[in-house]
C-alpha cells in the first residue's frame, strides 16, 4: 500500500485516518466541555 501512492488502498487508509481523528475529536471535545463544530461544514448553502 505504501509503495502505491494515490491508489484505492491508500485514499482508503487516508480517509478512515481523517474519519478515526474527526470521531476521537468529538468524543474527547465532549468529555472536555468543548462545543463540537456545525455538523453541516462541508455543505454549500448556494
Amino acid at each position: 500500500m505504501w509503495t502505491a501512492q494515490g491508489s484505492q488502498a491508500h485514499r482508503f487508509w487516508g480517509a478512515a485516518t481523517v474519519n478515526n481523528a474527526v470521531h476521537e475529536f468529538h468524543d474527547y471535545a465532549a468529555i472536555d466541555g468543548i462545543n463540537p463544530p456545525p455538523g453541516n461544514l462541508g455543505v454549500s448553502e448556494e
